[in-house]
């Protein structure tokens, strides 16, 4: 089995104790359409059904079949030291492709020790993250194994990314998808902290964020603060109820207007649809529900797979990816868009494909017609502010590597 990304190739033998374990890994996966009698329907998965590491990774991998010659040779793979980061040579500035999540956690780390950090973009190629010389930057450039290129002077249309004050929405109903997020965040060095109810509804939040993110949660339990599932439920003190209500959406919405980029992941999404914002967007699976515990959806069941998602890579959010990524998808959430108001401006930054033959990369999907020509991620411009829609999961518990940086982007564009 074979892998590359950055320029390498790493082999992985399959001829090993774990080779089955490695072919399942590396390679796709198809849900196996079992029937427990005659003309019934399929059991269906109610949990992951995908786990594709080079995709969720974003790297290509294949099987190949070395002669002897070439298995000798590619035991020096192991010697091969890895890729070494640093400096190229002395200059006022050092410059990258932001096209690895690694320069993320450059930008933040050089952000924290006082340097100027830019981005240049220029037609059909990778944007720049360009810095200022500083002390620090050698040593953190060796320790994330990044090497960049001196450069004189900044290039024509580089613009400064000023560091960013992050907040995460918090909500007294516990998030796993929010502890995820914040767990991702920081690994990547960003200064993130949580806000909650009381703080949403007091309004003025530009005095004290430039990003506000809501990771994947229920429109009712975000505004409500109401259960989504039914069962017994402990009863909190009154001051550990309710959530940001009608009078947060409205201090999100000044927000916004005011300058701010409010970020929604999965789900939270549908907490912007309503009346509040007065987007041109609505979630055209509303009203698919999917069962988590084996009871079969008549309408649509993806329960965790990989879709092959479209994107427009001339876009601030989208800006060196792939024009095509696999996105796990795993709440019944994607968009359609009509046109905008004159106080607003919509981006389709990624969508999927118009045959749903091709929307599935790995995994099981039940009811992806739905999907056709839907859009996967939204993007607007609303007074001197920004909004952006994920409706698939672009940090899924960590993992979804290849599509970490539409996060990192949407985080930056506020500070371009």
């Amino acid at each position: 089995m074979r892998f590359s990304g950055d320029k390498k190739s790493f082999l992985i033998a399959t001829a090993q104790p774990y080779g089955r374990f490695v072919e399942e890994m590396m390679g796709t996966q198809r849900y196996p359409e079992v029937k427990p009698a005659p003309n019934s329907g399929i059991l269906e998965p109610y949990d992951v059904a995908a786990w594709s590491l080079p995709l969720m990774m974003g790297v290509k991998a294949g099987k190949i079949r070395l002669t002897a010659a070439e298995q000798q040779s590619a035991t020096l793979l192991k010697q091969t030291p890895w890729p070494q980061g640093g400096l190229e040579s002395k200059a006022p500035y050092y410059s990258i492709a932001d096209d690895k999540n690694n320069v993320t956690a450059l930008i933040n780390a050089m952000q924290k020790a006082g340097a100027q950090v830019f981005l240049a973009r220029a037609a059909n190629q990778s944007p720049l993250a360009i810095f200022a010389a500083n002390p620090q930057l050698a040593a953190n450039a060796e320790k994330l194994h990044l090497r960049l290129q001196s450069l004189a002077a900044l290039p024509a249309g580089a613009a400064q990314i000023r560091p960013l004050r992050v907040a995460l929405y918090k909500s007294y109903i516990p998030s796993i998808d929010e502890g995820w997020t914040r767990f991702l965040l920081e690994q990547y060095g960003f200064a993130v902290k949580n806000i909650e109810n009381k703080e949403v509804r007091a309004g003025n939040l530009n005095a004290a964020w430039d990003v506000i993110i809501l990771a994947d949660s229920t429109r009712e339990v975000i505004v409500e603060g109401k259960p989504t599932r039914e069962g017994y439920f402990e009863e909190l003190p009154p001051e550990y109820t309710g959530g940001i209500g009608k009078e947060g959406l409205r201090a999100l919405r000044d927000f916004v207007e005011k300058g701010g980029t409010l970020i929604t992941l999965a789900r939270a999404a549908d907490a912007l649809t309503g009346e509040e914002f007065n987007l041109p967007v609505r979630n055209v699976l509303a009203g698919a529900t999917t069962e988590r515990r084996g009871v079969s959806t008549a309408e649509f069941n993806i329960p965790g797979s990989l879709l092959r998602v479209y994107l427009d890579t001339t876009h601030p959010v989208t800006s060196g990816l792939p024009a095509e990524v696999a996105g796990f998808f795993d709440t019944p959430v994607a968009f359609q868009t009509s046109a905008p108001s004159p106080d607003v401006q919509r981006s389709v930054i990624a969508w999927y494909p118009e045959d749903a033959k091709d929307i599935l990369i790995s995994g099981y999907a039940h009811g992806a017609e739905r999907l056709e020509r839907k859009a996967a991620a939204v993007a607007f411009t609303k007074g001197k502010g920004k909004i952006v829609l994920f409706g698939f999961r672009v940090q899924h518990r960590a993992q979804t590597e290849g599509t970490f940086q539409m996060l990192f982007n949407a985080i930056y564009w506020a500070g371009m």
